[in-house]
């Protein structure tokens, strides 16, 4: 703890910090693509952007640059902005691209090799413009939303398991979706690289399915495309993921990861998909306060 003249600045300096690392949060849920928000929620639960915190507050601020999709069956890439930021005190509030949650249960080993964390996050879903891709033309805009949800992870070794699932609230109609990732943590150089690589789900409801993939009678007649009505939801996309993360210094970091997905069941045969395969790729720098 820290005491005297020396300590309130030490106390500012933080609090200061954590205030810019929420704005740049906030900033980026609401200006970064959809496309860009997955990316980073992929790679904030491949974990572990900076080295341990020596308070209880732990902030990581970053960015980097990344190729995805148009839109979810895009065949054509773009290139996104991605944010690398994390705030979390005493290991019972965080944000991050996953959004604002609160570790209502809470567990680790003294060694850190296992624990359990899980709780309520509230956080944001990107929309997507019609003006996007010449795809989507005569289908309208979706409007980003607000999201509920829960989160879970669980570590065992150099095994970790992440899953949430987050239902849209100021526009319902969003629906509902979820990502389970598993990674295996190899420390390839102890204490300044890890790769993490392994595989990870994403699943969403039939309102999701009907939304981002769905074509109405109205829009079939605006976009010239078939009228088509997805099934019941469940698997959207399996996939496969890998990150690299070099510290470079104490609080000095760079990442680079690819992720591959594959759309299936009625999602997939929409006529809004161009490409079943999904990949993007991406490296980004931060420090670790």
């Amino acid at each position: 703890m820290w005491f005297g003249a020396n300590g309130k600045r030490g106390i500012r300096l933080l609090g200061q910090r954590a205030g810019a690392a929420l704005m740049t949060l906030i900033v980026s849920a609401i200006t970064v693509p959809a496309a860009a928000q997955e990316i980073s929620d992929q790679v904030l639960q491949q974990g572990n952007l900076g080295s341990q915190a020596s308070s209880k507050w732990d902030i990581s601020l970053g960015a980097g640059v990344g190729t995805a999709p148009a839109y979810p069956g895009a065949k054509r890439e773009r290139v996104v902005p991605i944010p690398f930021a994390s705030i979390s005190y005493d290991n019972l509030l965080f944000a991050g691209p996953l959004g604002l949650g609160f570790n209502t249960i809470g567990w680790a080993s003294a060694d850190a090799q296992y624990g359990v964390r899980a709780g309520p996050v509230i956080g944001y879903m990107g929309g997507r413009k019609e003006s996007a891709d010449p795809q989507l033309a005569g289908l309208r805009d979706i409007q980003p939303s607000l999201t509920a949800g829960l989160f879970a992870t669980f570590r065992a070794g150099p095994f970790e398991f992440a899953a949430t699932a987050r239902q849209a609230v100021t526009h319902s109609e969003n629906g509902l979706i979820g990502l389970m990732s598993l990674n295996y943590h190899l420390p390839v150089m102890a204490k300044k690289l890890d790769i993490a690589i392994g595989p990870e789900l994403t699943i969403a409801n039939a309102t999701y399915s009907n939304t981002w993939f769905g074509v109405s009678a109205d829009q079939s007649a605006q976009s010239g495309l078939p009228v088509f009505t997805p099934g019941s939801g469940g698997l959207l996309e399996p996939g496969v993921h890998a990150s690299a993360t070099y510290r470079y210094s104490e609080h000095v970091f760079v990442r680079g990861f690819a992720v591959i997905k594959q759309l299936t069941g009625d999602d997939a045969d929409s006529p809004i998909v161009q490409s079943k395969t999904q990949w993007s790729i991406g490296v980004g720098a931060g420090y670790h306060f």
